[in-house]
């Protein structure tokens, strides 16, 4: 997930979407619900070419961060997989993906120097993980990627567009799909280097 290779795709796949978001009144913004689907729609469709949640998507990419999965792409390699199936395993004990949650500890462990340097490549221990998150059609599993992606992606990114300021909904929608590219810290540091609007953006 690098900008460099996203970012073209963000403003020549987006336009339509732009035009839905950019018309949601800024002061009816609490309008969450709506203005998050649209939000979540844009970044889903570079994950998955559709608008589409993909719950139960599950492959390794090659890109350094072992399997990339669920509906934004939860990483085996970057700890927010580990971090989703333990969740997972909260709201359900008997599933079939807790059985990987000590494969998955072990890459958390391990170094982390490979995609930029948050990324560890290994499946070591892995076998089978990918079929069983495509078969996998328990709706708390569901409930689990929504949670994680509010809590480590979606809030923390509206969260950030407060304190600068931020009102405009396309505003929001690219500092959350920085947020998935590059981690919350990595979005902090790009809206810190690019400035702010002192008007509201």
């Amino acid at each position: 997930m690098k900008i460099d290779k996203h970012f073209i795709w963000f403003l020549a796949l987006f336009v339509p979407f732009a035009m839905i978001v950019t018309v949601v009144p800024t002061v009816a913004a609490e309008d969450t619900s709506n203005m998050k689907k649209i939000i979540l729609q844009m970044t889903i469709t570079l994950e998955n070419s559709d608008t589409q949640l993909h719950f139960n998507y599950a492959e390794n990419l090659g890109d350094g961060r072992g399997i990339t999965l669920g509906c934004i792409g939860f990483c085996t390699g970057t700890y927010d997989g580990n971090i989703l199936i333990k969740h997972y395993t909260e709201l359900n004990p008997d599933n079939a993906l807790a059985k990987h949650i000590p494969a998955l500890n072990k890459i958390d462990a391990g170094s982390h120097n490979a995609a930029g340097g948050d990324g560890n490549p290994s499946t070591a221990g892995l076998d089978g993980f990918i079929k069983d998150v495509q078969n996998c059609d328990d709706p708390l599993f569901k409930k689990a990627q929504i949670d994680k992606l509010d809590e480590l992606y979606y809030n923390p990114a509206m969260k950030i567009a407060d304190s600068i300021g931020a009102k405009n909904a396309l505003t929001k929608a690219f500092i959350y799909d920085m947020c998935v590219r590059h981690g919350v810290d990595g979005a902090e540091r790009i809206v810190k280097n690019a400035g702010t609007n002192k008007t509201g953006s």
